[in-house]
């Protein structure tokens, strides 16, 4: 545990990306490895909270925030193949269409979070 005065605002003081570093990412390594990202975010103010399986097939679900009070366009990259992403509720029922071959890009809302369903090829 670590306590982290900012300087300036709490935004500023970047304690939001401060206080997740020293646990992000968790790596584990036996042998030789070589660094593959499962997913990046490109918005700055975007964190993933959660990647799991899917309650209902072998796809995958993100949790992702907006935490800086932004909105703007986002895009999710990841070293593995995507073959299609849709955005869900936090019920993982689906409430967009699915994509596919195209980029995983969304608008975010000031503090919103958002979920999505990714099956990867």
């Amino acid at each position: 545990m670590s306590l982290l005065p900012p300087e300036g605002s709490w935004y500023e003081g970047n304690n939001v990306r401060n206080l997740w570093d020293p646990n992000n990412p968790l790596t584990y390594a036996e042998g030789q490895t070589e660094s593959v990202s499962l997913f990046r975010v490109s918005a700055p103010n975007v964190m993933v909270d959660a990647v799991k399986k899917s309650e209902s097939d072998d796809a995958m679900i993100i949790l992702l925030h907006e935490f800086a009070s932004a909105r703007g366009k986002v895009e999710l990259e990841s070293d593995m193949n995507i073959e299609c992403w849709q955005e869900c509720d936090l019920m993982e029922r689906s409430i967009t269409d699915v994509q596919e071959n195209k980029g995983f890009a969304f608008d975010i809302k000031p503090y919103e979070i958002k979920t999505f369903v990714v099956k990867l090829k």
